[in-house]
């Protein structure tokens, strides 16, 4: 029988490794960058948006899966957009990963079926499941923002690798990862 997989576990369980790493190759930005504060503005592309952004939305989206997943508003920290500096990021990271690791999961697994809704800008508002924004929504965004700030910061110069990035999914597998 194949095994299964709920709501939380592909949301928080994904959510979690994701954040450490994200913390880890901003703490290495941090310490490898002769400027670190100018990467917050960093882009891939002049018409993509900044570091800063990619770090707020992931925080973001972590905030929004667990309220929208709980029925309502929750305690917990939020990005205010209002970050300036590496450190910063880096706070904000923690903060988000501190948020994700209070979760409950059997609070986000009863949420599988309930209604939740995404307000998609000038799109309007879609209405789906718990599931559905995990599987919809919440996680593919999550990775998008992560792989771009993992990306930027790789672009300007971070010795950051692809061991930076996976370690914090496989390790709790048993998969070695050397160290960086």
């Amino acid at each position: 029988m194949a095994p299964s997989f709920t709501v939380y576990d592909t949301s928080f369980g994904q959510y979690i490794p994701g954040l450490e790493s994200l913390v880890r190759i901003l703490q290495k930005a941090k310490t490898e960058s002769p400027d670190p504060d100018s990467l917050v503005q960093a882009r891939l592309a002049e018409d993509m948006l900044p570091l800063s952004f990619q770090v707020q939305f992931l925080s973001n989206i972590v905030y929004k899966t667990r309220e929208r997943l709980t029925g309502g508003k929750t305690d917990g920290y939020k990005t205010a957009g209002e970050e300036k500096t590496l450190d910063d990021l880096i706070d904000t990271a923690e903060k988000t990963l501190a948020l994700a690791k209070s979760v409950d999961p059997s609070e986000v697994d009863d949420a599988a079926d309930r209604e939740a809704q995404i307000m998609m800008g000038k799109r309007g508002t879609i209405t789906t499941t718990g599931r559905g924004y995990v599987f919809g929504y919440g996680v593919p965004n999550f990775y998008f923002h992560l792989t771009t700030a993992y990306a930027i910061l790789r672009n300007k110069g971070v010795s950051v690798g692809k061991d930076d990035y996976l370690r914090d999914f496989v390790s709790p597998y048993g998969v070695p990862v050397p160290d960086a």
